[in-house]
């Protein structure tokens, strides 16, 4: 059985606003922030969580490998120790009181070196100098009139490179640079809107110090706070910015093109081709490096072969013929381009048709059109409900060939490697994924509460039982069963009863859903939603949850 998240499903954080209100940009995240949001590998940080600075003493529980924490933390301040061998990515971190507890919140691990922000530093005169290069900087945008000011020495013929980090980090914070020379003067910068935040590059042309200005564009929308805070990549060295092909097969070696900056030493845009072994023991998705890139991107994975992509395959008549289950890996090569593909099914046959690409942070916006063998249009389907991509559910009608045409909303715009896909086109495979009013469930000895989740089911052939594994000593939960819902999709309210016993102890456990079918086990990932009407971030936490016993 494949359980895994549907990218749709969102949980609620009890400090978020609800979807579809207006409110403040960034102070739903104060609350529960930490700073720095990040840390180099090697390093020992000094975190602070401003929202516990009247707890004398609390523990830092963590979801992720890699750290740990150097002691207690006293009054949200205390010491995170980073291995030397982490690998970079996300881990999630969250304070536990006597009484009390933050929620998770994400902490970024780098390998370049780090830099705090220093106020004052809003306005060019009082510019931080950037000392060398590269450098990870954090930083934060605590009022809407805010701009923060840097200033760096940089050479003729560099392409400076600045990946920023906020959204990824519940931020929410969108920046926007401006970049002036020593006199003034105003020079271009090219903006990678494709991710949540984006990427900037600016060519220097001549040496000299220039000043690199960052403001937040989602000011206008509500109260800006500490809690809109960042993290900048500087470098004028290799960056990475995506692979192609955008998946390979479990248990082989895949040839990639490296697409980014300042690779293989050259400046400015470019490419790298690495030959990337890929583990059959592994996940979904494998982090990859290239170039001496201190950044890694994302390799899909599959247990199966993804076709290239056989161009002309522009029209009916010359489209690329697939046999289902199957996938196919192409891009938008020119404006306007249409791929087509056919391929033949039996009535009644069951077909999920998925297109993976602004999901995958490509720059292509496609849909597809889907036709029988006369010609009919039978489905039109653009950003399906709650994702950026095109994905139905369809019953074959008849016996016979089909065709399925992507078209790119965008193309008149962009075209090239950077606007890649995936096409799949099978069965639809089980999924499950839980929505719930809270990470956190509070109970106090002798008592008992129901904990409600939303669980969404599509395609579950079997019978599913769930239950609470890693509850405090002292505290049961009665598992829940639900039933198959078959070939259909669809939404059930499930409660598990927490019991406290009487003489349970003070404390707290990290909890995760465990689903379990005929088939076997899995742990079934939770959802968060951070943001508010104006600015969905849509960050997935970690699959652990905390039930608490708070002290008397």
């Amino acid at each position: 059985m494949l359980i895994r998240p549907i990218r749709a499903i969102r949980v609620l954080f009890p400090l978020a606003l609800a979807v579809g209100t207006a409110g403040p940009a960034c102070a739903q995240a104060a609350a529960d922030r930490v700073y720095p949001p990040g840390g180099q590998r090697g390093a020992t940080v000094s975190l602070t969580f401003p929202g516990f600075d009247k707890i004398d003493s609390a523990e830092l529980v963590i979801a992720g490998d890699g750290i740990a924490a150097a002691g207690p933390f006293l009054k949200g301040v205390g010491q995170l120790r980073i291995a030397p061998d982490a690998q970079p990515g996300v881990r999630h971190l969250r304070l536990v009181g006597p009484k009390s507890a933050t929620e998770w919140r994400p902490f970024a691990i780098g390998v370049l070196p780090e830099a705090l922000e220093k106020e004052p530093n809003d306005s060019r005169d009082k510019a931080q100098l950037l000392e060398q290069l590269p450098v990870t900087l954090n930083g934060a945008i605590p009022k809407p009139t805010d701009a923060d000011n840097y200033r760096v020495a940089l050479k003729q013929g560099q392409c400076l490179v600045i990946a920023s980090e906020s959204r990824k980090l519940a931020g929410p914070v969108y920046l926007a640079l401006i970049v002036r020379d020593a006199r003034g003067r105003r020079l271009p910068v090219t903006v990678d809107q494709r991710r949540r935040d984006p990427v900037f590059t600016c060519a220097v042309p001549a040496d000299g110090e220039y000043f690199l200005q960052f403001s937040d564009v989602t000011s206008n929308l509500g109260t800006i706070d500490e809690g809109c805070q960042y993290r900048l990549h500087l470098t004028v060295g290799p960056w990475l910015d995506f692979v192609t092909p955008p998946t390979a097969v479990k248990g082989g070696t895949a040839r990639l093109t490296a697409h980014g900056w300042n690779l293989g030493g050259k400046t400015g845009p470019g490419t790298a081709v690495l030959d990337q072994a890929v583990p059959s023991e592994t996940g979904n998705e494998l982090q990859v490096s290239a170039a001496g890139s201190p950044n890694t991107v994302p390799l899909r994975l599959t247990g199966s072969p993804t076709l290239p992509e056989a161009e002309p395959n522009d029209t009916a008549a010359t489209a690329q013929s697939l046999v289902v289950p199957a996938s196919v890996h192409g891009e938008f090569a020119r404006r306007g381009d249409r791929d087509v593909y056919r391929f033949e099914v039996k009535a009644k046959d069951v077909l999920r048709i998925d297109v993976d690409a602004r999901e995958w942070d490509s720059l292509g916006d496609p849909r597809f059109v889907l036709r029988d063998a006369a010609g009919k249009v039978l489905l039109t389907v653009d950003d399906s409900d709650r994702t950026r991509d095109p994905r139905e559910v369809w019953t074959v009608p008849a016996d016979g060939a089909y065709t399925v045409t992507l078209e790119d909303l965008g193309g008149t715009l962009r075209s090239g490697p950077s606007a890649f896909y995936r096409l799949s086109i099978a069965p639809p495979a089980p999924e499950m994924a839980l929505t719930a009013t809270s990470t956190r469930l509070e109970i106090k000895p002798g008592a008992k509460v129901e904990w409600s989740f939303m669980l969404q089911q599509s395609y579950q052939p079997d019978e599913v039982a769930l239950r609470l594994e890693g509850l405090p000593a002292g505290v049961t939960a009665e598992g829940v069963r639900t039933p198959s819902l078959g070939k259909r999709s669809g939404q059930t309210t499930i409660k598990f009863t927490v019991t406290a016993a009487a003489d349970a102890k003070a404390g707290y456990g990290v909890v995760q859903v465990i689903a379990e079918t005929a088939i076997g086990r899995s742990t079934v990932a939770t959802w968060t939603h951070t943001g508010d009407g104006n600015i969905s971030l849509g960050i997935p936490t970690v699959d652990r949850l905390l039930v608490h016993l708070p002290a008397p």
